[in-house]
């Protein structure tokens, strides 16, 4: 499954991550037979080129780990319905259980409002996963990380939580995950963030993710249909929030339960931001490097109280600099089922 990929550049770039689809018992047995075969080599060779060998292969897997970027959690056991849990020793903390499937991630060519970045539209697979089933509020950013940096305050605790760094968002998902005594996602180290193998907690949604929990099984321009006029029953966006952020859960939800999918403000993801790949994909984790190499903007998704109807579609995207900060940009989590080998 793996080598047969392995066949083109940019394919290679994408090795390491291959990799942690690999069940552990079967990455064990392919790092002992590679050894094996090293040490084969190297002792039919002059000692100081198996020496080169063998530090030449130590450091392209120290690189492989260091650049790769971890795969979606993968499970064989798919809900069979929604369901959703309250979490009633934390405020505004409730899940959505949303079953696997398969979607067309992007949009058409010929839809209103379209970005040439939205393409092309391609197969996405994706595992089960619990969503937030609203964005993040200033309570429980106020419970978990003792703080609120919204710009918008006002009268309402209640309102989504903004002005947050993309690294806020993660520092946020690992001390939730503490909290509520799960393993974090995350490792944190400067700049550099990490997912961390057999991480159960919170963590940020892959774009896919985003998307897929956005459209609910639909394909249209919006998770309700075409018609932006109708925006205003669903979203608080230019047209109705005067300016300004409001109360989660306010708006309608989608089919899948989840509010403020559209619009009040625009949600990190974990991916950064590049051009999408044309072949189907399982459980992507966004482009190696995005669109430059050094502190690669982060997707951000959803549009906010200030953007026009076009901006809120399910389809549309964006990049953000991870140490920006905005007072239209907030976040939700995600959590997903342990991997099982």
């Amino acid at each position: 499954m793996i080598f047969s990929k392995v066949v083109s550049h940019r394919a290679l770039r994408k090795f390491g991550r291959r990799f942690d689809l690999l069940p552990v018992w079967a990455s064990t047995a392919l790092g002992l037979l590679a050894a094996a075969a090293l040490t084969l080599l190297a002792a039919t060779i002059p000692w100081h080129y198996g020496a080169i060998l063998i530090s030449a292969v130590l450091v392209g897997c120290f690189w492989l780990a260091y650049r790769a970027q971890p795969v979606a959690d993968i499970t064989a056991v798919e809900p069979e319905s929604f369901s959703r849990e309250v979490f009633t020793e934390i405020p505004d903390l409730a899940l959505v259980r949303l079953p696997g499937g398969e979607f067309t991630m992007g949009s058409p060519e010929d839809e209103e409002g379209r970005f040439k970045n939205e393409g092309p539209q391609h197969q996405v697979m994706l595992s089960s996963f619990n969503m937030m089933e609203t964005l993040v509020t200033r309570r429980l950013y106020m419970e978990i990380m003792g703080k609120d940096p919204s710009y918008f305050k006002g009268e309402s605790d209640q309102r989504p939580v903004e002005t947050v760094f993309w690294r806020d968002a993660i520092r946020f998902c690992n001390q939730l995950s503490r909290r509520l005594g799960l393993k974090p996602c995350y490792k944190l180290f400067g700049t550099r963030v990490w997912r961390r193998r057999g991480g159960d907690g919170f963590r940020l949604p892959t774009e896919a993710e985003w998307e897929y929990s956005c459209r609910a099984g639909t394909t249209t321009r919006y998770y309700f249909g075409d018609d932006a006029e109708a925006l205003e029953r669903y979203a608080w966006y230019e047209k109705n929030s005067s300016g300004q952020t409001h109360p989660v859960a306010t708006r309608e939800p989608n089919d899948w339960g989840l509010y403020d999918m559209h619009g009040n403000v625009w949600e990190w993801c974990w991916d950064r931001f590049g051009d999408y790949r044309k072949k189907p994909e399982v459980n992507p984790v966004g482009p190696w490097k995005g669109i430059r190499f050094r502190n690669p903007p982060r997707v951000v998704r959803g549009g906010g109280f200030n953007n026009e109807a076009g901006c809120l579609r399910s389809a549309d995207r964006d990049g953000g600099e991870p140490s920006g900060r905005d007072g239209d940009l907030g976040f939700r989590c995600v959590r997903a089922p342990r991997r099982r080998h």
